[in-house]
């Protein structure tokens, strides 16, 4: 078991494949138009308690009763755009595909975006991390990808992410690579690294992003909910995202 106790951030925490938000207690779903090659264009989202993604007519409109599925999202929220200044969610960002055969895996991601601590000191490791996954940073893939890239989570479940949320949680796994290397400083308690660490982390959020104080305590520091959930989750839930990321 994890440290943790519950939260309505949390309250799926057992199986990452169905985490929803972004309250924890609320699904969005999907609606995408077909392209001539075989991707979709993502033109719709609704707070509907539904993670699916649903092939919309030529208006956006579908109908999860009765309109095609042809797969879901690891999060509810991945193909949202979002608002950093004000910490909320603002609809779809325009001409944002989603591409079922994207060869982005979302394991293999971060597994190669690994971080091995030098074990030199904590304060250089963490600033190490921190110049290589800043914006623009080494470790940004999102540079490398761009944001809302299709990352197949599980081709087999046609279960889908973005690399967005990949790269947050690799990031969050980085993190506790570093715990890893310096535990005894925290008697073994992984919960007293993230409460030091993230508000750094979340302060640098709202300063980039001119941010107006949200989400200011645990988990997410100043973190937006769609950024800070994917550090959370690769921060703590190892156990369930296969051999690449067991620590």
């Amino acid at each position: 078991m994890f440290e943790e106790t519950m939260t309505s951030y949390q309250y799926t925490y057992q199986n990452p494949i169905k985490f929803t938000g972004p309250t924890g207690m609320e699904g969005e779903s999907t609606g995408v138009i077909k392209n001539k090659k075989g991707t979709y264009t993502v033109v719709s989202a609704k707070n509907d308690g539904d993670t699916g993604i649903y092939i919309a007519d030529k208006d956006g409109n579908y109908d999860v009763n009765s309109s095609e599925k042809i797969g879901n999202t690891l999060n509810p929220w991945d193909y949202i755009n979002t608002d950093e200044s004000k910490g909320t969610f603002s609809g779809v960002k325009p001409k944002t595909m989603f591409d079922p055969n994207s060869n982005l895996n979302f394991y293999t991601l971060i597994y190669k975006n690994d971080y091995k601590p030098s074990g030199y000191s904590e304060g250089a490791d963490l600033a190490e991390l921190a110049l290589s996954s800043r914006n623009g940073g080494d470790r940004d893939i999102k540079v490398k990808y761009d944001h809302y890239k299709t990352v197949v989570v599980d081709a087999e479940k046609k279960i889908y992410t973005t690399v967005r949320y990949t790269f947050n949680v690799s990031f969050g796994k980085n993190m506790r690579n570093i715990y890893s290397q310096y535990a005894e400083n925290y008697n073994g308690k992984p919960r007293d690294f993230y409460i030091k660490v993230m508000p750094i982390v979340g302060k640098y959020n709202q300063y980039k992003n001119s941010g107006n104080g949200y989400n200011k305590g645990y988990p997410f520091y100043g973190e937006h909910t769609y950024s800070g959930s994917g550090i959370y989750n690769g921060f703590y839930f190892k156990a369930n995202y296969n051999k690449y990321l067991r620590y």
